[in-house]
């Protein structure tokens, strides 16, 4: 098995839901029903939802009306081609400048989101890369923990997502047979692959219709195009 990157995600680190057990305050979350992606879609691109949407948003940034439009142009020239449906962008260079336009917003975290080759072909079979290439894994990040995730696509082919284990309590499900290791500051799991990987195995068939999968989650703490040896690795 070998390493393969799935994409890049701008992640805001937010209060746990009420019907979390995890005992952390904040997670960090790739799933779609614990987690908050940026750009937010229904507050700088999408037409049918309401304006408010939009200026709570361009607030929440401190952009005026010039630099929010901006941002919507901007999001425009990535959406399909390198950034999808689900916030996830296709290069690495692309996820960079987002972070920086989208700074203001605090406990943002750039990531890389990786797992192996096996998963990768379930991946594909789903259809995740038909419009964009397998992403490059852009070094100068460090490892920062675990998630399980289930690709979703709400039987629509040209849109994809995806959901957590945490969404379904299924942590409580493996707590009864194996010790969890969370980290502390974002609720990622810090157990070692192989033992994600019996995890993923674990709850399949359980909670939402998907097939699960570990995921290894990568943060840039800073550009890595500005440190000493950094290079592209396929």
């Amino acid at each position: 098995m070998y390493e393969i990157c799935i994409g890049y995600y701008i992640i805001e680190r937010v209060p746990k839901p009420e019907w979390c057990s995890l005992r952390q305050k904040k997670l960090l979350s790739i799933g779609e029903g614990v987690g908050k992606k940026h750009p937010d879609l229904t507050g700088c691109f999408w037409t049918n939802y309401p304006q408010e949407y939009k200026q709570a948003y361009a607030k929440r940034l401190n952009m005026n009306p010039e630099q929010f439009h901006g941002l919507f142009e901007k999001v425009c020239e990535l959406f399909e081609k390198r950034m999808s449906v689900d916030c996830r962008f296709q290069r690495f260079e692309d996820a960079w400048e987002m972070f920086g336009l989208l700074k203001l917003i605090g406990d943002l975290h750039l990531v890389a989101v990786t797992t192996t080759d096996n998963y990768l072909a379930e991946l594909q079979k789903m259809g995740l890369f038909e419009k964009v290439g397998i992403p490059r894994f852009q070094e100068g990040c460090e490892f920062i923990g675990h998630e399980i995730l289930g690709l979703d696509g709400g039987g629509d082919a040209n849109c994809f997502w995806f959901d957590s284990y945490l969404e379904d309590n299924l942590e409580s499900v493996l707590s009864r047979h194996a010790k969890l290791e969370f980290d502390n500051e974002t609720g990622l799991l810090l157990n070692p692959f192989p033992e994600m990987m019996a995890f993923a195995n674990a709850i399949q068939g359980m909670g939402e219709l998907v097939t699960w999968m570990p995921f290894r989650i990568y943060e840039y703490k800073q550009n890595p195009f500005e440190m000493p040896e950094t290079y592209i690795i396929s």
